[in-house]
């Protein structure tokens, strides 16, 4: 059935894969999106950073309104629009072409790149393992189905608060393929871009083609511009990688340097626009500062990749004499260091990581195969039955968790999940009838939607990128809170130069908020849920 030829790829293999993980990772949508409780409105957020979907959103949403560049709508501060992101512009662009929702183009972009994603593994295993179809095979159901042991061990860490201490396949997106193409289009968008680059780097040093270096190039800018995290991977792997060929063979080797360079100079101006975008302004720089993100523990990365690590130093074992398998092993070993070396934004480098110790595994678990069935055929498939049941795992409780979650109106999320209707239907009457320039305070809960459904700036609603956000929940609090005058509310107001304010009826049942009154404000909109005022001199 999947036949795989040395020059041809298997597009019957990419389709299937592609349709079962489309059909698997839009089961907890579909059901969020039919459980939706009278009333509300479902949101399509999931459990994996909740906070971060609406941000998404709100940059769609931005395109739709007709821009091509996007400002932070969750800060007060004023800021130039100089931000590009090529991914939420393209996506932005689809949605306003076909007059699909922020949240539908989200879906749709998410369902076509998990083609891409699919392609661009096949295309890379096709590569390193030629035409051994059923090594393809298998590294392409690990990469895109298997999970680590954190569902088994997370249980015995006498649940640390801090979630940094869990292991990476229960919260963190871009540890997993699979939890990055269930999650967000710009991972799966982002891995593959990472993924493509070096493969075609690893092709340049191994064939001297500058032509590949070329796409290598092509293929890192345009991960930087969408993903700038990922410049550490991309530079040191490659580095490595050209430091092994020449190391090997100087003297018929000088080429490596060449290629390097070109794959640099494509790929760099995209990461100097980045840094020049950090000190342009103190909202994209303090944006960027916000995203502190240490790596957990090492064990939380052990449990996180689970027996995938295993199988794969075994491989690596095997695979040492394979010129592009050791490629491969490098690509690993750099990757490990780099989640340990003083960026703040260690945790991201995670990214992609998954797909070599996956491909490593692959010959573990394969060379273990073949030494059982000379013994008895029976053990064997015994052996790959409980690989094939035991390492989606994860996954599938993951996708439970999202199930139970969109079911009890008692966990802490059911309002990222189902926001009121009434509040969905004010953010409207806001993009309706503001100018672009309005900010907009209410609760951070309610200012973390308000941008993607209204385009317009918030006082507060995302922790990194709010500015100052522990100091402006403060003043939120304070504004809304009974003990406040009426003119000091004002003066804040005027202050922070707020043109409109969202009362919520969950911001009085969960925060015990008192509605503003005062002649410095006109009621404009009511729903069931919300009131919308203006603030008047």
């Amino acid at each position: 059935m999947f036949s795989l030829t040395q020059k041809k790829i298997n597009w019957q293999m990419v389709c299937v894969v592609s349709f079962v993980l489309i059909l698997v990772t839009c089961i907890p949508y579909a059901y969020g999106y039919f459980s939706r409780p009278d009333g509300h409105t479902y949101s399509g957020i999931d459990f994996l950073t909740p906070g971060d979907t609406n941000t998404y959103l709100s940059m769609i949403e931005q395109v739709k309104q007709g821009h091509w560049s996007f400002v932070n709508l969750y800060t007060s501060e004023e800021h130039p629009r100089v931000y590009v992101h090529l991914l939420w512009l393209l996506i932005g662009l689809m949605a306003k072409i076909f007059s699909l929702s922020p949240l539908v183009a989200f879906h749709v972009a998410r369902i076509l790149l998990i083609f891409a994603f699919v392609y661009v593994i096949v295309r890379i295993l096709h590569y390193l393992f030629g035409g051994d179809n059923r090594k393809i095979i298998l590294a392409l159901l690990l990469i895109c189905f298997a999970s680590g042991v954190g569902i088994f061990v997370d249980g015995f860490l006498h649940n640390p608060p801090e979630s940094i201490q869990h292991p990476v396949d229960t919260w963190v997106p871009e540890a997993i393929p699979f939890l990055s193409m269930m999650h967000s289009p710009h991972y799966i968008a982002s891995t593959a871009l990472l993924l493509f680059s070096l493969y075609w780097i690893m092709r340049a040093f191994l064939e001297r083609r500058y032509r590949f270096a070329t796409y290598a190039g092509m293929c890192a800018a345009l991960l930087i511009a969408t993903h700038p995290f990922y410049v550490p991977t991309l530079y040191a792997v490659a580095g490595v990688w050209a430091l092994y060929v020449f190391v090997k063979n100087m003297r018929q080797n000088y080429q490596v340097g060449i290629l390097y360079l070109i794959y640099f100079a494509i790929s760099a101006p995209v990461m100097v626009y980045f840094l020049w975008l950090n000190n342009i302004s103190i909202v994209f720089h303090q944006w960027s500062a916000a995203n502190d993100l240490a790596s957990p523990s090492p064990w939380m990365y052990v449990f996180g990749f689970g027996l995938v690590i295993p199988f794969a130093i075994y491989g690596a074992y095997r695979s040492w004499l394979d010129t592009k398998l050791r490629f491969v092993i490098y690509w690993v070993l750099v990757n490990i260091v780099l989640l340990y070396t003083p960026f703040t934004f260690q945790r991201r480098l995670v990214e992609g990581l998954f797909v070599p110790l996956a491909i490593l595994a692959t010959v573990g678990i394969y060379q273990i195969y073949m030494t059982i069935r000379k013994r008895s055929w029976r053990v064997a498939v015994a052996y790959i039955m409980v690989l094939a049941v035991f390492l989606p795992l994860g996954n599938i409780q993951l996708i439970s968790q999202d199930l139970f979650f969109y079911s009890d109106p008692n966990n802490r999320y059911y309002y990222y999940y189902y926001p009121p209707t009434g509040e969905i239907e004010a953010f409207e009457w806001l993009k309706n009838n503001t100018d672009e320039s309005a900010i907009v305070l209410s609760s951070s809960e309610v200012g973390n939607f308000l941008p993607a459904y209204s385009g317009r700036r918030v006082f507060v609603g995302h922790n990194p990128q709010s500015i100052y956000f522990g100091l402006k929940v403060s003043l939120a609090e304070r504004f809304f809170g009974s003990e406040t005058s009426e003119d000091a509310k004002k003066a804040f107001l005027d202050e922070w130069n707020i043109s409109y304010v969202v009362y919520a009826d969950r911001d009085k049942q969960y925060r015990g908020f008192v509605e503003p009154e005062g002649a410095y404000l006109e009621k404009v909109f009511s729903t069931n849920a919300a009131t919308v005022y203006r603030v008047v001199d």
